[in-house]
C-alpha cells in the first residue's frame, strides 16, 4: 500500500460514520477541511462513462433499464479546494447489492 493511501486511511471515517451523516452535516471536506464542497445527484448507469453500479437498478429480465426511475442513483460530493470526490449509492441500490449478480461482500 502506498504512503499516500495509508495517510488517507488515517483520516477517513468508517462506513457507519459516513452513512449516519446527513447531507446537511457534510459541510466541509474530509481531506482539506475546505467549506467549498458541492453536492449533486446523478444516475450511475454510465451514459458517458462506466456503469458504476451494474445490476443494482430496476431491470427487465436483467437486460433493460426501466427508464430513469429504474436507474441507480449516486449522490456525488466534490471539494473545490482539493478535488476530493465521494460517491454515495442510493438506498435501493445498497439494499440490492447483497443479492445482485457480480457483487461480493468483502471479508
Amino acid at each position: 500500500m502506498s504512503t499516500h493511501f495509508r495517510m488517507l486511511s488515517l483520516v477517513m471515517p468508517t462506513c457507519e460514520e459516513v452513512m449516519n451523516e446527513s447531507s446537511a452535516e457534510k459541510t466541509s471536506c474530509r481531506i482539506c477541511r475546505s467549506e467549498e464542497v458541492y453536492v449533486r445527484s446523478t444516475d450511475a448507469t454510465g451514459h458517458w462513462g462506466p456503469n458504476l453500479l451494474p445490476g443494482l437498478g430496476s431491470n427487465l429480465m436483467g437486460l433493460l433499464s426501466l427508464g430513469i426511475a429504474g436507474r441507480p442513483q449516486l449522490e456525488v460530493h466534490v471539494c473545490a479546494g482539493c478535488g476530493y470526490i465521494e460517491f454515495f449509492a442510493d438506498a435501493k441500490a445498497r439494499h440490492k447489492a447483497a443479492d445482485a449478480f457480480g457483487w461480493k461482500r468483502l471479508g
